[in-house]
């Protein structure tokens, strides 16, 4: 169930994404920020929280830690979780589409850091080009084009 939660995470948010570049440059800006916040942040929020935490264990051995203490999973289970519901509320109160952005940035933040993570665990313990393409390159890929939308859609760059 995890490899189809993993995989589905990646195939969504690339619909998104796929989506946001589709309507970002038309007169419907405001449908490509709640397109990008449903699939990358709610979706894969959601997601990330099911498989830390109710599959905590598969979870692990898809990764290669640990299984024994899952409060590691747990915590970033709950992470995943806060930024999707936090994604909730900006959409569901109608808040502006810099706070939308903002939940995003900061959710690609997060994740950017975890593909840190798995890049080291690459370097040192797991040197598979599976591994590297799944846990690193593509979820990169993918959090640098929600930065790229954030920051345009907010005015820096």
């Amino acid at each position: 169930m995890v490899k189809f939660f993993s995989l589905s995470r990646i195939l969504v948010s690339g619909a998104g994404i796929f989506l946001t570049f589709w309507f970002y440059e038309s007169d419907q800006g405001s449908l490509a920020f709640l397109i990008l916040s449903a699939t990358t942040v709610i979706y894969s929020g959601l997601t990330g929280f099911i498989t830390h935490v109710i599959y905590a264990k598969e979870d692990a051995r898809r990764l290669g830690w640990e299984a024994g203490n899952k409060s590691f999973q747990y915590e970033v289970g709950f992470a995943n979780l806060a930024f999707a519901l936090a994604a909730l509320v900006t959409l569901g109160v109608g808040m502006s589409n810099e706070a939308i952005l903002i939940v995003i940035i900061g959710y690609a933040l997060y994740l950017m850091q975890a593909s840190i993570l798995h890049f080291i665990n690459y370097l040192t313990h797991r040197r598979e080009t599976g591994y590297l393409v799944r846990s690193v390159l593509l979820p990169l890929v993918l959090e640098i084009m929600m930065l790229g939308f954030c920051l345009s859609g907010t005015g820096i760059i």
